[in-house]
């Protein structure tokens, strides 16, 4: 699971109710919700947003298939309270050196989701 992002950040805000810990988005009612998410990374594979660790959908490589790259993933789906949102590291995104190389800061890389 992806857990380094900065919620400290004056980029990053929580609002309505949406509360954040180590990685993971909880949801504070029920209704739908638009959820996004970007990396920019330079392994090729997957990385998976999930809503209570089941995958909804997934941040793939590029069209032309080019490992470096942004990827980005969003959608609107039913989430009710309680539920938890967080990306994870599919198998098939680790590089040669056994880790995955991001770049991550407020430009290359977000997470959320709000209410609509």
């Amino acid at each position: 699971m992806i857990i380094d992002w900065s919620i400290s950040h004056s980029d990053s805000h929580l609002t309505g109710g949406m509360t954040y810990r180590e990685g993971k988005l909880t949801v504070p009612r029920d209704g739908k919700y638009y959820v996004y998410a970007q990396l920019y990374f330079r392994s090729p594979g997957r990385v998976l947003l999930l809503v209570n660790d089941n995958t909804i959908t997934f941040l793939q490589l590029s069209i032309t298939g080019e490992p470096d790259g942004p990827r980005n993933a969003f959608g609107v789906f039913y989430l009710e309270a309680g539920d938890i949102i967080s990306l994870s590291l599919s198998d098939d995104i680790i590089s040669p050196s056994g880790t995955a190389e991001f770049w991550f800061n407020n430009y290359h890389a977000y997470f959320g989701a709000f209410l609509i």
